[in-house]
């Protein structure tokens, strides 16, 4: 697929950075492969089954990037899509380690 969602950041300190998604991805749709980029650094991870009643969310760990401060972009893309849709995403978490 070609469609991604997109943000423009900027890290102020250097570290470790844990990346997480609040998403919510019914059975029968997990599976699907999704990119999170910052910059030219990125985790790929296979959708896990998160279902939460229709408007919650739950927070999946998509793992930890080292970054360097600086603009970047942030980018969550759908690579791969099971089923109808490759989950529905409500943010974005960036904390430091």
């Amino acid at each position: 697929t070609d469609d991604a969602v997109t943000w423009n950041i900027e890290v102020v300190e250097a570290g470790e950075y844990e990346v997480a998604l609040n998403l919510r991805c019914p059975s029968g749709s997990e599976g699907s492969l999704v990119r999170v980029s910052i910059g030219e650094k990125f985790l790929d991870q296979k959708v896990p089954v998160a279902e939460t009643k229709i408007g919650e969310l739950q927070e999946v760990s998509w793992g930890t990037l080292r970054l360097a401060p600086g603009k970047y972009l942030l980018s969550v893309k759908a690579t791969d899509v099971v089923g109808k849709e490759a989950m529905q995403l409500g943010s974005v978490l960036i904390r430091k380690k």
